[in-house]
């Protein structure tokens, strides 16, 4: 027999501290991005193109935690 528990709410301040880490990640991504660019040049576009990707996917998600504020 499986038992479930439900995972609680998250509070307020919690949901704050998701929010703040999310941007903090997506602004590290960013610069992780401009300085492989800058590091690996024309040779390795992809790995600039994966982590330029990867940050604008944060921004999504800020947005849609913005949204639930609403």
């Amino acid at each position: 027999m499986t038992i479930l528990t439900p995972v609680p709410s998250p509070g307020l301040d919690s949901l704050s501290a998701f929010e703040d880490e999310v941007a903090r990640l997506r602004e590290a991504a960013f610069a992780l991005s401009d300085s492989a660019r800058e590091v690996l040049g024309h040779g390795l576009t992809a790995v600039h193109v994966h982590l330029q990707t990867a940050a604008n996917e944060l921004g999504e998600l800020e947005r849609l935690l913005a949204d639930t504020r609403r």
